[in-house]
């Protein structure tokens, strides 16, 4: 499944919460934007989404939400539509 291939390499990089190298990738982003529409955005019209998907969540997968969540650059541009990190951890 997509999240077993995400988390294979989210460890194979040393479970830094970065898909490839130390610094925010592109890779990084487009995942966390996965997660974000689909447990923040769907939610707004199906609420059961997020109980479906949350508990299948990786560690290395919360981390990684929380690493691009914190990155400066993201919170600089990231105007609207709620935390992840925070939907993840309730």
């Amino acid at each position: 499944t997509l999240i077993k291939v995400q988390t294979k390499l989210l460890k194979d990089n040393g479970s830094t919460g970065r898909m490839f190298g130390d610094k925010l990738s592109y890779a990084d982003i487009v995942t966390y934007g996965f997660y974000m529409t689909t447990m923040v955005s769907f939610a707004k019209f199906r609420a059961e989404i997020v109980d479906i998907i949350k508990p299948k969540l990786t560690p290395e997968l919360v981390k990684l939400i929380s690493v691009v969540e914190s990155d400066p650059l993201v919170k600089k541009h990231k105007s609207r539509g709620g935390s992840l990190a925070a939907v993840v951890s309730a």
